[in-house]
């Protein structure tokens, strides 16, 4: 009896309880563009994703090239003492015809040193006295006083090497610098530093 009268009130209630509305369900049309949208979207994040993994794919080619171009880099730099022993040899011209056999045999020796890295693409950069000195290929290890122009190069210790478009290595000089009034700039400086500590 008790649950027959709850079933009245609760059928009652239902009735007075406005119906749910219910969505319609989507039409062809706006599925269809839904999925345009979706394409578009997709085909964004592919492109995204293709140019992202083709740039990767250059700048790894890039790196590969440059490692296989310059490969052998530290190891001319290591013959670079060698280098500069034998054009220290060579460089001076001995009397005595024993040493001057020893020396013909060096420059051979030096000739094929030369070649083995003139194949792998090392080249020297012709710097001589009385050029204008250039930071770009030269590291000055000393000035000197000298009557004429100023920056000149005065001596080369060793010289500059490059691999193919890169400088492995400056060439060491002394450069010119210029007298004033029979002193030269340096001695004109520090006399004046002295002055003024004097002042103080």
């Amino acid at each position: 009896m008790i649950d027959a009268e709850k079933e009245e009130k609760d059928s009652v209630v239902d009735k007075e309880k406005p119906a749910a509305k219910e969505t319609p369900p989507p039409t062809t049309e706006a599925l269809l563009e839904q999925a345009k949208l979706d394409i578009e979207e997709w085909k964004n994040k592919y492109a995204l994703a293709f140019a992202d993994l083709d740039n990767q794919r250059k700048a790894q080619e890039k790196s590969f090239h440059e490692a296989l171009k310059y490969r052998a880099e530290g190891f001319i730099e290591k013959l670079m003492p060698a280098l500069d022993a034998f054009h220290l040899a060579l460089g001076n011209k001995p009397k005595e015809e024993i040493l001057k056999n020893y020396l013909l045999g060096f420059e051979y020796i030096y000739n094929q040193i030369k070649s083995a890295i003139e194949s792998e693409g090392v080249t020297e950069v012709p710097i001589k006295v009385g050029d204008t000195f250039d930071a770009q290929t030269m590291h000055a290890v000393d000035t000197k006083d000298d009557e004429g122009p100023e920056n000149k190069v005065l001596a080369v210790f060793s010289k500059a090497y490059r691999l193919k478009d890169r400088l492995i290595r400056h060439a060491m000089v002394i450069v010119s610098k210029k007298k004033v009034d029979g002193q030269s700039v340096k001695e004109t400086v520090s006399e004046s530093n002295k002055d003024e500590k004097f002042e103080a």
